[in-house]
């Protein structure tokens, strides 16, 4: 999260650093800028010259992008409402991201006409081919939820290398984790209450190709 878009060259920095030191082996940007939900609404609550720090900046330093179907619409200047318009924009967008890493997005909350209402998704692009987990859409929004996903997916990725997988296992902690804030009538997510399913998932997700 990007409070001040001069924070950018900050993070560029950091990154540049990391890279020439040899300690930074990946960078995964995670591009907070506003909430994706057709039916709720979307729009941006960043500071309006956000995303072009995010455009210009850091996403062509990055390895792996987690944006919401919003944030990746705001990046690439196109509405996304089907997966043909996504799979174009995320080809878009991955020629921006740095040559040498392994390009992987990950579109988050995905809710396009060509999924059923009671449902979202998250698809992923990679150089192993298009995936999708779906799981049950609940009625509320999660702050923080797109930071914790981010977070599992690169450390499932750290720990196993296979972008496929990681996203199964990270959709497959989250879901729990959003159901038991939901239970429980949070407005933080139960990160804590949740700690024995963060460490070892309770539930399976497959990724299905498309």
């Amino acid at each position: 999260y990007l409070g001040d878009p001069g924070m950018g060259a900050v993070v560029a920095d950091a990154v540049a650093a990391g890279a020439g030191a040899a300690r930074l082996k990946l960078y995964l940007c995670d591009p907070v800028m506003g909430d994706a939900d057709l039916a709720h609404g979307e729009g941006l609550y960043v500071r309006p010259e956000v995303p072009a720090v995010f455009r210009d900046t850091l996403v062509p330093l990055a390895d792996i992008i987690t944006p919401n179907r919003f944030e990746l619409g705001i990046l690439t200047g196109h509405t996304l409402t089907e997966i043909r318009a996504t799979r174009a924009a995320v080809a878009e967008i991955q020629q921006r991201m740095a040559a040498r890493g392994p390009r992987i997005v990950c579109v988050t909350f995905y809710d396009g006409a060509d999924v059923p209402e009671d449902s979202v998704d998250t698809l992923l692009f990679c150089d192993e081919g298009t995936f999708r987990v779906r799981q049950p859409r609940l009625d509320r929004r999660f702050d923080g939820a797109g930071d914790v996903f981010a977070a599992l997916f690169l450390g499932y990725y750290l720990r196993t290398l296979n972008p496929v997988t990681a996203l199964e296992r990270a959709t497959a902690t989250m879901v729990p984790l959003l159901a038991l804030t939901e239970e429980r009538g949070l407005l933080d997510l139960a990160l804590t209450d949740a700690l024995p399913f963060l460490v070892d998932a309770r539930t399976r997700f497959i990724a299905e190709q498309i």
